[in-house]
């Protein structure tokens, strides 16, 4: 498999951890060669290349370093719905079609969850406004 055309390749992974020289073969095995190397804490420098309007193809070692990203929020999961995904491990958790399925999940997750904040810091304003209430009615008695 050759890369593709036309498209900024990152390896999400650590340059001096244990699976880089993994990474680094399997790239190379597959003919990958203009490759950018960003560090999983560094997902930003790949969500500007994503801003800028470029393709992107990201290959990762497994799929922990995005799902860590994705669950700290430092990754915005819209932005990556249109990014080709790829994991290196041989025998991956989830294949690249799986893994923007739990994104996709996760993001409405998220969405359904910050409702579920809103409803409920109203519902304890409410509560408060409502406990002051009476404790300056009881207090005027």
């Amino acid at each position: 498999m050759s890369a593709p055309d036309r498209r900024v390749v990152f390896a999400l992974a650590s340059r001096k951890g244990a699976d880089s020289r993994k990474l680094a073969q399997w790239l190379e095995d597959r003919g990958y060669v203009d490759v950018r190397w960003a560090d999983p804490r560094d997902v930003d420098e790949v969500e500007r290349v994503i801003r800028e309007g470029s393709a992107v193809h990201v290959v990762l070692a497994s799929a922990d370093a995005l799902l860590a990203a994705a669950w700290s929020g430092r990754i915005t999961l819209d932005l990556w719905r249109n990014v080709t995904i790829e994991i290196a491990d041989e025998a991956p958790a989830l294949s690249p079609d799986a893994l923007r399925h739990v994104l996709m999940h996760w993001d409405a997750w998220r969405s359904a969850d910050r409702a579920r904040s809103l409803v409920a810091a109203v519902i304890l304003s409410l509560l408060a406004v409502l406990a002051a209430s009476l404790v300056l009615w009881a207090g005027l008695r």
